[in-house]
C-alpha cells in the first residue's frame, strides 16, 4: 500500500505467506525530484492490527492524500478489512491501487525504480526511521540477478515512484471505485471503438476482470497459496 501526501508517499506490502507482517515506507519527494524517506516500518501480520496502524500513520501524516494498494490477490483481502474499519470510523481512506506488469519480475522493478537514484545520491532518509537499518541492509544485499525473500522494504520504496505520479485518490467506499474504473474503462473503449455498442462494452468490461482474476490466481499459486486465499 502507497500513501501520497501531495509531495509525500509512503508504501506499504504484504510479505509472503510464511513472513509475519508488512512494510511501511513513507517519504516524499522534494522540488528537485529527491526521495526523502520520514519512516520505515515493519506492521503486524494480524489484520486488524495492521489496519489499526495504517490509519494511526495517515493520522501522523495529516497531508496524506493516496493510499495505494497492490492490486493482487493477498492485498485485495487487506482492502476489504480496510473499507470495513472505514465504515466503522466514518472515514475511508483514499485507496489507489497499483497493477503489476507481468512482463517485469520484481528484482528489476526494483532495481529500475531505485539503483538510479540511489547511484545519484537522489535518495535520503531520516535517522529516526524505524527499520532503517533493516533497509541498509537489504539494499547491501541486493542484486537483481538473485532472487531474495528479504527485499519488501526495497519493493515499498520502489512503490513509491509508481504511486508518485498518479492522481489522487478519493474517499469512497470499494463498490464506488469499482463503478468509477468500469467507466472510465469503457470511455477508453468507446475512443478506441467509436462504434462499440453498450454490450460491447460490458463483455470487454467482464474480459478485462476474468483476466485480473486469472493472473491474480496464477500469482498466488505462484507464492504457494490456495484459493481459499482469495475469499
Amino acid at each position: 500500500m502507497l500513501i501520497s501526501s501531495g509531495r509525500s508517499q509512503a508504501g506499504f506490502r504484504q510479505t509472503h505467506q510464511d513472513v509475519p507482517g508488512g512494510r511501511v515506507a513513507i517519504g516524499g519527494f522534494d522540488a528537485t525530484g529527491d526521495l526523502w524517506l520520514l519512516e520505515l516500518k515493519r506492521l503486524k501480520r494480524d489484520p486488524d492490527i495492521l489496519v489499526h496502524e495504517v490509519f494511526q500513520l495517515v493520522a501522523r501524516f495529516p497531508g496524506i492524500k493516496n493510499v495505494g494498494v497492490e492490486a493482487t490477490g493477498f492485498q485485495k483481502a487487506f482492502l476489504r478489512v480496510f473499507e470495513e474499519e472505514g465504515r466503522r470510523r466514518g472515514r475511508f481512506l483514499p485507496i489507489l491501487k497499483l497493477e503489476r506488469d507481468t512482463n517485469i519480475t520484481k528484482r528489476i522493478r526494483i532495481a529500475s525504480r531505485l539503483q538510479p537514484p540511489w547511484m545519484a545520491g537522489q535518495m535520503h532518509a531520516l535517522r529516526t526511521c524505524e527499520a532503517l537499518d533493516d533497509f541498509l541492509e537489504e539494499a547491501e544485499r541486493f542484486r537483481p540477478e538473485v532472487e531474495s525473500q528479504h527485499d519488501d522494504l526495497l519493493d515499498a520504496v520502489a512503490d513509491l515512484y509508481q504511486v508518485r505520479g498518479m492522481p489522487v485518490a478519493r474517499d469512497e467506499p470499494e463498490e464506488d471505485r469499482d463503478e468509477r474504473l468500469r467507466r472510465a474503462f469503457e470511455e477508453e473503449q468507446r475512443r478506441r471503438h467509436p462504434h462499440a455498442d453498450r454490450l460491447h462494452l460490458r463483455n470487454a468490461w467482464g474480459m478485462h476482470l476474468r483476466q485480473q482474476a486469472e493472473a491474480e490466481q496464477r500469482e498466488l499459486e505462484a507464492l504457494g497459496a490456495g484459493r481459499d486465499e482469495m475469499m
